[in-house]
């Protein structure tokens, strides 16, 4: 966000709600998709040697 062309009180604002709330949102967001995914790839390779592929 610190190198972006944006300049003016808008860009200011939204710079500071990003490194204050934004950025952990959606950091959160990633890291909560990310566990998902491995958890459905857990119960994926449970599935494949439960049917014995």
């Amino acid at each position: 966000m610190r190198s972006t062309w944006w300049k003016g009180q808008d860009s200011d604002k939204f710079k500071g709600q990003w490194e204050g709330r934004h950025r952990k949102a959606v950091n959160d967001a990633a890291r909560v998709l990310r566990e998902a995914g491995e958890h459905i790839n857990a119960q994926v390779a449970e599935q494949n040697q439960a049917s014995g592929r």
